[in-house]
């Protein structure tokens, strides 16, 4: 293992499995995006709000499971040490694709 500044690298992930995970981030960022614009200037009618406010949270839910089953499956398959409480989380750093622990 090596010391990082914001933690401890735990692994290392294929380029393949970083794009995966870049890809659910993105997708994460760009709902939260388009609601809010949609929110901000884009409402007339409050149940054209409704209508896709459902299907983002739909979405969003997804997404949010996508994420988190890639990190079970990863560290699963990788056995990274050291996420035993809620007092750390693992983080990747996109340009190496070093996984690294981090304190909260």
């Amino acid at each position: 293992m090596k010391k990082e500044k914001k933690g401890i690298t735990v692994g290392t992930v294929t380029e393949i499995e970083k794009t995966q995970l870049l890809d659910y981030s993105e997708k994460l960022s760009s709902l939260k995006e388009l609601l809010l614009l949609f929110r901000n200037d884009f409402v007339e009618n409050k149940d054209d709000f409704n209508i896709v406010y459902e299907k983002f949270v739909i979405d969003y839910t997804n997404t949010k499971k996508d994420i988190q089953n890639w990190w079970n499956e990863k560290s699963n398959k990788y056995l990274w040490e050291g996420k035993g409480s809620n007092d750390r989380f693992w983080m990747i750093d996109f340009n190496t694709r070093e996984i690294i622990l981090c304190d909260r």
